[in-house]
């Protein structure tokens, strides 16, 4: 007889006993009652008992197999809970002191995922590329400490050649073609049949497999976003957008490293807010840690806006330039306007007029002057007596 048998015959005995009340019952006082019955009372009796046996054994049966369905929901109800939920008290989180995850680019790399985005040939690569040979060599990146360690580049838009060319120049100037090569390690892949990422069906087994066999990667970068997607342009929505960034974020907090995706800027930009304008829906940005964005006022203009973000970077913005000699991005100093600088001062409601007498500038450049040089919060309105702003001081 097995467990389950044993605790329903038990169950069934107990539930019997009761019901028949045979525990009050001497046993001689029994025998006494049933010698005075005659046989067909006695037959008829002991067929009663076997009716009130089976009745009061389909009762047992349906009161312990509920009993077993309550614990069984129990359980299930107990395991959702373990799963979904964990947590800690204050004092508990405390006691505990986790360590301060660290970046891998000082200041606006954490580990954890980051996107970086832009509209098409902004120097996106060049600039991603200037990170991987900054952290597979441990130096610094636009004046950022570095974490050294093993970097994945996923050049999924690039060549051997073109590569060949770009990697040489940067690494001349950045003063890394003395070091040997067995001392930088930066794996790069063109396709994602490539022999160093082919084990693995998708994208997420693929990466998983290359950090478990390299177990000193620090950064995978995949440039870019759109060759790995899961869906194509017409399944884009903000559910897809928070699952895939969701499956990425889930491979670099597993093994402590940080994954870089390179996207592209929506064509319909929001001038407020930069970090509103990688394509797709709220739920890319949202999905990720860090988000990194590149600004300019014009697209041949010189100087490019690298403005950062995120839970755990330090939200940062300056301008950096594109050396086209030697293929590198440089931070640079911007001087600043003093135009700008009283704008920055404003905090309240101002038309065109107020803000040209304020500046010394012609009434009708006043507006084009605000949109390509307040990088802080303001609002844009117009009511009867022109346009006019208003302006919330420094974000």
């Amino acid at each position: 007889m097995n467990n389950y048998d044993l605790q329903k015959e038990q169950y069934f005995e107990q539930e019997y006993n009761v019901w028949a009340g045979l525990q009050d019952i001497e046993e001689p006082e029994i025998n006494t009652q049933l010698a005075m019955l005659s046989d067909d009372e006695l037959e008829q009796l002991q067929q009663q008992q076997q009716d009130e046996q089976q009745a009061l054994q389909n009762h047992t049966d349906s009161l312990f197999h509920a009993e077993q369905e309550k614990e069984r929901r129990r359980e299930e109800a107990n395991e959702r809970y373990r799963n979904r939920i964990t947590g800690a008290s204050l004092a508990e989180l405390f006691a505990l002191a986790p360590e301060q995850e660290p970046f891998i680019v000082q200041d606006i790399l954490p580990q954890g995922l980051g996107l970086i985005f832009a509209p098409p040939k902004y120097g996106k690569s060049f600039l991603v590329g200037q990170m991987c040979l900054a952290v597979s060599s441990g130096t610094p990146f636009l004046g950022h400490e570095t974490t050294k360690g093993r970097v994945l580049y996923l050049a999924l838009e690039d060549t051997p050649s073109g590569s060949y060319n770009r990697f040489l120049t940067m690494m001349t100037n950045l003063d890394l073609h003395r070091t040997p090569l067995g001392q930088i390690k930066c794996d790069i892949a063109y396709e994602l049949s490539d022999e160093k990422i082919k084990a693995g069906e998708t994208i997420y087994e693929k990466l998983e497999n290359y950090i478990l066999s390299n177990q000193d990667t620090k950064l995978i970068v995949i440039d870019t976003l759109g060759k790995v997607r899961s869906c194509d342009g017409t399944e884009y929505s903000y559910k897809n957008d928070t699952l895939e960034t969701g499956l990425f974020k889930a491979i670099a907090d597993k093994f402590g490293i940080a994954i870089l995706l390179v996207h592209h800027s929506r064509k319909d930009i929001d001038e407020k807010d930069a970090h509103n304008n990688a394509s797709g829906t709220t739920g890319l940005v949202g999905g990720v840690d860090t988000s990194m964005a590149m600004v300019r006022s014009k697209r041949d203009d010189l100087k490019t806006y690298f403005t950062v973000t995120g839970r755990k970077a330090k939200s940062t913005g300056y301008y950096i330039k594109f050396n086209q000699d030697t293929l590198l991005w440089e931070k640079t100093e911007e001087p600043i306007d003093p135009r700008i600088q009283e704008l920055e001062k404003l905090s309240g409601k101002y038309y065109n007029k107020d803000i040209a007498k304020l500046i010394d500038m012609d009434e009708q450049k006043v507006c084009k002057f605000v949109k390509d040089n307040y990088k802080s919060n303001f609002e844009k309105y117009r009511d009867s007596k022109g346009a006019y702003y208003v302006f919330q001081g420094v974000s």
